[in-house]
């Protein structure tokens, strides 16, 4: 079974929406990195407004990067669980997926195709924005619109602590802003130094980091 779905993926050219239903939802939005997931009803106007711009968006994205927009048609008998389970109240809704998991927020932005593109590749790009020094670190953090980041300064790139902030990162990268100077004079006599901070605190960690 699994073959014949991934087999149906495939053939699907990569610059058009994949046609999503319960019985290949769950095994695209984990295929890639990043799915868009567009829940429509034909009836609905702002529907089809948004379904020549999403082709489009769709084909800007391709297949250059390991992210897709999908669709799901809320009219379709083979759609209803799907429905449910994401509480889709209102059309048409907008949700991200990272590697299957359902990412907190829908995607509110604009209705273009280069909005939608741009969007999609902003969820791909590294979850560490690389600073060279402290000027340009906290550059980095006052710039952005994230209300919550988290920075590391550490002695070597290839510190362990280093590893461990990238996977930390990883796993928290929809939720926070990561940003790192790899080569930094202000590590503290760990070689590391990390801080959260919030638009009302600021937590200063200069002890080592693990996996633990």
């Amino acid at each position: 079974l699994w073959c014949l779905l991934l087999v149906a993926v495939l053939c699907v050219r990569a610059d058009e929406p994949i046609q999503l239903n319960e019985g290949n939802f769950d095994h695209v939005v984990k295929e890639f990195d990043v799915v868009m997931v567009n829940f429509y009803a034909d009836w609905c106007r702002f529907c089809q407004q948004l379904k020549p711009v999403y082709e489009v968006a769709s084909q800007l994205l391709g297949d250059s990067v390991n992210a897709r927009l999908a669709r799901v048609n809320c009219e379709a008998d083979d759609t209803r669980t799907l429905r449910e389970k994401y509480h889709i109240t209102k059309y048409p809704t907008l949700k991200l997926f990272r590697r299957g998991v359902p990412l907190k927020h829908e995607y509110r932005g604009q209705r273009s195709a280069s909005a939608i593109e741009a969007h999609v590749r902003e969820l791909l790009r590294d979850p560490v924005r690389h600073a060279s020094n402290e000027v340009e670190l906290n550059a980095i953090v006052h710039g952005e619109r994230n209300h919550q980041a988290v920075t590391g300064r550490f002695a070597s790139p290839d510190s362990p602590a280093s590893s461990v902030f990238r996977e930390v990162a990883e796993a928290l990268r929809d939720e926070c802003l990561f940003v790192a100077d790899s080569e930094s004079s202000d590590a503290g006599l760990s070689g590391a130094r990390v801080t959260f901070q919030s638009r009302t605190d600021v937590v200063t960690y200069d002890g080592e980091l693990n996996k633990d």
